[in-house]
């Protein structure tokens, strides 16, 4: 079975397309072949080269160029224009995937999926795997009958996403993280994870450390791993550096990294305030790691960090809370040496990748049978 990877968004990688990278991996190792599309060149289309997938770019439209959440600019005359531009859009991507011979196409956006709808009338099924609780009204319905199949990657997602055909809990490959020599972490580092989106809560972070600071009587770091690709990114972490400058927390802002395991094995702790998710794929690895979270009570996240057995889960915005989690866990060792162990137990139990790759080749032969 060919089955390809749709990319609506080439200017960065997030850990979203991690997943979707490893998911498309893993079913090429079950004896299918893959190829990614995408609207653009760029990171994501890079990466998925540089590990050997082909690769094809549908060139959009300018007015489609605008990476939010929706493809429809304000105005009643930016919406006509972008909308004649999706469909234009839809029409291009379904001949790439007719001259591809393609047999089912994966997406795990709305945005990804409204440019589908041709393709999944015409050509392939068109199986929408949806990572974080969304429901945008109208325009999720519109989407929901773009796509053959929705497959939920939490329960979380299933709860608050209507229509869902199945669910299936993110899986990783974790192993270079189980594998990680910790001896020499940092005491007073602490680690986020995350794009530049104000979703992601950085800002909360920022605060947090800094109601651990005071709480300790001590200067800490927060190292926030992410990349900045897009004017809203940058603004997002201007944002992020003008907090941390009122509130005195001394940040690094480490960029884009491949190697992730490298950043988890200085942390003391991790901390992941969001105020919307899925299932954080970077709290699956910092609990692979053996280090205790801190993270916000949305989304899947509970499902990765157990209250008060691997880390904390706070209310969303909780700052003064998350920071006083911080600063028990930095003020002893043992307990957050405790927690981190019984987090990597957590993680090998319910989110291995395997059981995710057989889950969805299963789908994917049921929709070949259909």
């Amino acid at each position: 079975m060919r089955v390809a990877l749709f990319d609506d968004r080439p200017h960065g990688i997030y850990g979203a397309k991690l997943t979707s990278l490893a998911l498309l991996d893993g079913l090429r190792e079950a004896g299918n072949d893959a190829v990614v599309i995408s609207v653009d060149d760029g990171p994501f289309l890079q990466r998925a080269e540089a590990i050997g997938f082909e690769t094809s770019i549908v060139r959009q439209p300018p007015s489609l160029r605008r990476y939010d959440r929706t493809i429809l600019h304000d105005g009643v005359i930016g919406k006509l224009r972008s909308a004649a531009a999706a469909l234009a859009t839809n029409w291009r991507v379904a001949r790439r995937c007719r001259e591809l011979e393609v047999d089912a196409v994966l997406a795990n956006s709305i945005r990804s999926v409204l440019l589908l709808g041709a393709t999944n009338r015409i050509v392939a099924p068109v199986i929408w795997y949806v990572q974080i609780q969304q429901d945008f009204g109208r325009l999720s319905r519109l989407a929901a009958r773009c796509a053959t199949r929705r497959v939920g990657l939490s329960e979380a997602v299933a709860s608050t996403s209507a229509g869902l055909d199945d669910v299936v809990p993110i899986g990783l490959e974790l192993d270079p993280f189980t594998t990680l020599d910790r001896a020499g972490a940092e005491p007073d580092l602490v680690l986020s994870v995350g794009g530049f989106f104000p979703r992601k809560g950085l800002v909360d972070n920022v605060h947090a450390v800094a109601a651990a600071q005071r709480i300790l009587e001590r200067r800490l770091r927060l190292r926030i791993v992410g990349g900045v690709n897009t004017p809203d990114e940058r603004e997002e972490r201007e944002r992020v550096a003008a907090a941390a400058a009122l509130d005195e927390v001394d940040v690094e802002f480490a960029g884009w990294t491949d190697d992730v395991a490298a950043e988890l094995e200085r942390a003391a702790v991790v901390v992941h305030l969001a105020h919307a998710e899925g299932t954080p794929r970077a709290l699956i690895e910092g609990s692979a790691a053996a280090i205790p979270i801190i993270a916000s009570d949305v989304g899947a996240t509970a499902s990765v960090v157990t209250d008060a057995v691997t880390g904390f889960v706070v209310e969303p915005g909780d700052h003064v809370a998350a920071g006083d989690r911080i600063a028990r866990l930095l003020a002893d060792p043992e307990l957050a040496a405790k927690m981190g162990v019984e987090g990597r137990t957590h993680v090998a139990e319910h989110f291995a990748s395997a059981a995710m790759i057989d889950a969805f080749v299963g789908i994917l032969d049921t929709v070949r049978r259909n």
